[in-house]
């Protein structure tokens, strides 16, 4: 009976346990689970997603390509300096804006239309108020223009000859056209009326110019001397000085300096009350055909026949860089209102935005076949017009 009860015992627990066979000792099973099967997947690259062209979308999308996005932590060497830190979160050479507290080093201008209607040149522009853009030409016309409307609002046609500069006074009421036919001419913005008129004793072939804050300008006689006229009266405290052949003259803002570009690869400065000789500054290898004093009067640009751009200390004389990579003469040079960029436009067909700072070019707008004589910054460093044969250029600082 014992028997009978012990061999069921061991029966009830090799079932419990899974076993069959008596006299083994029962040993635990794991089940296996076999992993279901799937598909290949096939990731497409989409290349508006690849910022940075690596044909793989990832983390380093978030960082910048080419053409300059914003930086974020872990982005390659950005600012190509040989380090990967902070700085790379902010602009590069084309500069977009940075993150993360990063200044703003630069905003890209691109096209935004064309003035289209003098027959010459145009060698001289400057921004009014309101959206006004003022013009003269080789056509010896002048043009007022509203830029909305990219059409003319008035031509002025009194000038005998080509106009070689104009500059609008600090209210925008009133601009200033000088000649080649030896006159300075003022004008009502509203009206076009002239309502103020200077002429040399002669018919000149060199630039003449005119200053609002003075209300000086420069005066050619005929033994080639220049002289210095403060408003109705003529050489006052002024010593004549002559040249044979004068390319480019200007103004300070405030009328107290005038530079002088001649015939000897240099530029003078001349004291406008005294017309004494303040420095000379030598640098350049060949001609200086274009000049641009900075706001304050401390800093001027030069263009020269030699295809470079400097910039000098109007104090000290010193020159402090020079800017090189146009492929012709530069013929025309200005500085944005803050200071910090120039630009400067060439018989080659350029015009090249540089950082003042660096000596870098932040930009560089070409067309084929186009001679670009004259350019300038609006107030607010939005937009950039630049002249060439017969029409005009308007770049604006993409949105």
């Amino acid at each position: 009976m014992k028997v009978i009860f012990l061999i069921a015992a061991i029966l009830t627990n090799s079932l419990c346990y899974g076993q069959a066979v008596i006299g083994k000792k029962p040993t635990a099973t794991v089940p296996v689970r076999q992993a279901p099967k799937l598909k290949p997947q096939v990731i497409t690259v989409i290349k508006e997603n690849d910022k940075d062209g690596d044909g793989i979308i990832n983390e380093r999308d978030k960082c910048p390509d080419d053409y300059g996005e914003l930086k974020f932590e872990g982005c390659p060497d950005s600012d190509g300096d040989g380090l990967i830190d902070k700085d790379d979160k902010c602009p590069h050479e084309r500069g977009e804006i940075g993150n993360n507290g990063c200044p703003v080093s630069y905003k890209e201008y691109v096209y935004s239309k064309t003035l289209i209607g003098h027959t010459g040149i145009v060698k001289t522009v400057v921004f009014g108020n309101g959206g006004i853009l003022i013009s003269g030409s080789a056509d010896n016309t002048l043009r007022i223009w509203d830029l909305n409307k990219a059409q003319p609002v008035n031509t002025i046609k009194e000038h005998k000859d080509e106009i070689e500069s104009i500059g609008i006074n600090e209210t925008g009421s009133s601009f200033f056209s000088a000649s080649r036919d030896g006159t300075i001419k003022i004008w009502d913005i509203k009206s076009a009326n002239c309502t103020q008129s200077f002429t040399a004793d002669f018919s000149v072939e060199s630039p003449v110019t005119y200053n609002f804050n003075s209300n000086r300008l420069l005066k050619f006689m005929q033994d080639a001397v220049i002289k210095v006229v403060e408003g109705e009266r003529f050489n006052v405290g002024i010593e004549g000085v002559q040249f044979t052949s004068i390319y480019s003259t200007r103004f300070s803002t405030d009328g107290s300096m005038i530079a002088v570009s001649c015939a000897f690869n240099d530029i003078r400065i001349y004291g406008a009350a005294s017309g004494t000789l303040s420095k000379t500054l030598k640098g350049h290898e060949d001609n200086v055909i274009s000049l641009c004093f900075s706001s304050d009067g401390t800093k001027l640009l030069s263009g020269g026949l030699d295809q470079t751009v400097k910039l000098w200390d109007v104090y000290s004389g010193k020159l402090l860089k020079t800017f090189s990579g146009h492929s012709g003469a530069v013929s025309a040079v200005c500085f944005s209102v803050d200071g910090s960029q120039i630009a400067s436009a060439s018989f080659d067909g350029s015009v090249r935005i540089w950082d003042i700072t660096s000596g870098k070019v932040l930009q560089n707008i070409s067309e084929t076949n186009k001679t670009f004589q004259s350019l300038c910054f609006n107030n607010d460093g939005t937009k950039l017009a630049f002249g060439c044969v017969e029409n005009i250029k308007i770049w604006e600082v993409r949105q």
